[in-house]
């Protein structure tokens, strides 16, 4: 069945495509202007989880000046960052070079491990804190970049925020699930969908130069591939559905 054809026959189709070929434009525009960090707080273990134990059992915390820390509400916790975009987060686009600074709901006591980041080769961000702020020194962080931090910290509910975000060009969302949301998928499904919308368009100008009775199978193999990638777009417009419904139920 010729796809691509099918289309040209349905009136009014040129100035659908044409609206629907605009706005995804602008959408793939602003997708690729816009970074997006998400962060979140995937795990949260307390460590001593019953009032009978934290009766028996001290967690304690020695400082570089030597006096120890008891934490009556010990808690292990990962935060991460995840960049999505191909734009990297420049140093520049923090705003006066401030840090970022982040709200963990609970007093932080100790980095329990070097901040992981990948790509390896990454750079990686200088981190320090102040009671529950946790602050992310400005860097270069490259599009599809993890940072992930172990922390130590004492509360009755971690829980992270960004209060303030103070990136240009960024948008900063929080994740709750075990992991970010998948960012390829809705890139795709634009990118496709402004390649399929402009090659149906480019087919429509080219065939009201060439007669209906002229056989010319170069254009007939246009029609087909402009089908095909219409069917493609809405199949990657539909996995896109599903993954973030998915996402939300997590």
């Amino acid at each position: 069945m010729d796809l691509g054809a099918r289309f040209y026959e349905l009136p009014g189709w040129a100035f659908l495509l044409t609206a629907i070929g605009v706005i995804l434009g602008v959408l793939a525009i602003w997708l690729t202007r816009k970074t997006r960090l998400f962060f979140g707080m995937p795990t949260v273990t307390p460590l001593l989880n019953s009032p009978a134990v934290r009766e028996r059992v001290v967690v304690s915390v020695v400082r570089e000046d030597g006096t120890v820390d008891d934490l009556e509400y010990p808690h292990h916790v990962d935060v991460q960052l995840v960049t999505r975009g191909r734009r990297d987060i420049d140093a520049s686009d923090f705003d006066r070079n401030m840090p970022l600074e982040f709200d963990v709901g609970a007093r932080v006591s100790a980095l329990l491990e070097p901040v992981r980041v990948e790509p390896t080769n990454a750079q990686t961000p200088h981190v320090s804190w102040d009671d529950k702020t946790l602050r992310i020194d400005s860097c270069l962080v490259r599009g599809r970049q993890l940072i992930s931090l172990s922390l130590l910290v004492d509360g009755q509910a971690p829980r992270v925020t960004c209060p303030q975000p103070n990136l240009s060009n960024v948008v900063v969302k929080r994740f709750t699930g075990p992991e970010p949301p998948i960012g390829l998928w809705p890139q795709i499904t634009v990118e496709l969908g402004v390649v399929a919308l402009s090659l149906v368009l480019i087919g429509s100008v080219l065939s009201k130069f060439v007669s209906r009775t002229q056989d010319e199978p170069w254009l007939h193999a246009l029609q087909k591939v402009n089908g095909w990638l219409i069917v493609l777009w809405l199949a990657s417009w539909v996995i896109t559905a599903v993954l973030r419904r998915l996402a939300r139920r997590r």
